[in-house]
């Protein structure tokens, strides 16, 4: 066995190995077609996650608009309805006075009146005693 042999040996070699290498690199096994399934299955995954988030957002800021709007709107009805009330209050002191007027006494003077009559009959019950 001499050189010339272990290079045709090898050259065989070659020539045998050499169609199973390049073979095995065209097609695939059944571990990479897996391999490629499960990325890709990973990847419209994270797609549908990354668009459900953006959905999620996009109502989060609605949402915050609307309750935004309502706290509005509702700090508009509360400032009116004080002012109606405040009014109201205004309008009924006015007519109070009007009647007091009437009946020629005025308010102050009448509430001032009621005051010394309930003194006096809450002293007599002790004038009685002694």
């Amino acid at each position: 066995m001499g050189p010339k042999f272990l290079r045709h040996a090898k050259l065989s070699a070659l020539a045998l190995v050499l169609p199973l290498v390049l073979a095995g690199c065209d097609s695939q096994g059944t571990a990479e077609r897996a391999g490629e399934k499960i990325n890709a299955a990973a990847e419209k995954a994270a797609n549908t996650l990354n668009e459900a988030a953006g959905k999620l957002e996009d109502s989060a800021g609605k949402l915050e608009a609307a309750q935004d709007k309502a706290g509005e709107k509702l700090e508009a009805v509360t400032d009116k309805a004080a002012d109606q009330l405040g009014q109201a209050g205004d309008r009924a002191a006015a007519e109070l006075e009007k009647a007091g007027e009437k009946a020629g006494v005025s308010v102050g003077a009448t509430i001032q009146d009621l005051r010394k009559q309930a003194e006096e009959v809450l002293d007599k019950p002790q004038e009685d005693k002694q």
